[in-house]
């Protein structure tokens, strides 16, 4: 009878070890799999698609994944994934693993608990890559509307950032609002390193036809401890 109740306690004690075990294993690879989110300012770059290639620096497994334009393609958003197994990412222009055209220098990714990462870019290094750094904070997404005007077309939006470099190319074609019908918008990412950003910007048609607020620019202020998000309207 002794015998038969020590068995079944072994046996008890057995299961509950097991059941400890698979346990931990799944939140071990739970862990392991921590899903960010990223933004990625396309502000120095003016790429008109952006691709995350992420690898293991050990192993090196490696991963590509197709960013998406948040409104206009001032902005691009995406999931990196399992960021403990991929631990190293380059931005590029282009899909695929054997396909690059430009692209940024060799970056690791950030190993903390915050959910999401934002991306700036620099300037080009002397080997035409781009330099940049992550922040898990210090940064803020600002959508900008602007009032379409009569003739309904979108515009384009030409900005700097903190007093950093002018998008290429006189800037990002607005997009439709889809809150207010006449409204263009567009999101720009911030950075806020001082817990204070900020924008200046102007918009054009594309055809020569500038609004820059009578020769003032338009100018605002951003500050980092509000809201991640921001609207500014301009009529």
């Amino acid at each position: 009878m002794k015998r038969k109740k020590f068995l079944s306690m072994l046996v008890a004690v057995f299961t509950l070890v097991t059941a400890l075990a698979n346990f931990t294993n799944v939140t071990t690879a739970k862990a392991a799999e921590k899903t960010k989110t990223i933004y990625y300012d396309n502000t120095i770059t003016g790429w008109s698609e952006v691709y995350a290639y992420t690898w293991n620096s050990y192993t090196c497994e490696n991963d590509v994944i197709q960013l998406k334009a948040k409104g206009s393609n001032a902005t691009f958003e995406g999931e990196l994934k399992d960021t403990a197994k991929y631990n190293m990412i380059v931005f590029k222009n282009t899909s695929g693993t054997d396909n690059w055209d430009e692209q940024t220098i060799d970056l690791k990714v950030p190993q903390n608990d915050y959910s999401t990462l934002a991306y700036f870019n620099h300037c080009k290094n002397d080997e035409g890559k781009y330099t940049g750094y992550f922040t898990p904070d210090r940064y803020k997404l600002v959508t900008i509307w602007y009032d379409k005007g009569v003739d309904g077309e979108l515009p384009f939006i030409h900005y700097q950032t903190n007093n950093s470099a002018w998008t290429k190319n006189l800037g990002f074609k607005m997009v439709e609002s889809g809150y207010r019908p006449y409204y263009a918008a567009t999101t720009i990412l911030v950075p806020t390193e001082q817990f204070t950003g900020s924008i200046t910007c102007v918009f054009h048609d594309g055809k020569g036809n500038f609004d820059n607020n009578k020769g003032r620019n338009y100018y605002y202020t951003v500050n980092s401890k509000t809201d991640k998000q921001e609207v500014i309207i301009i009529r």
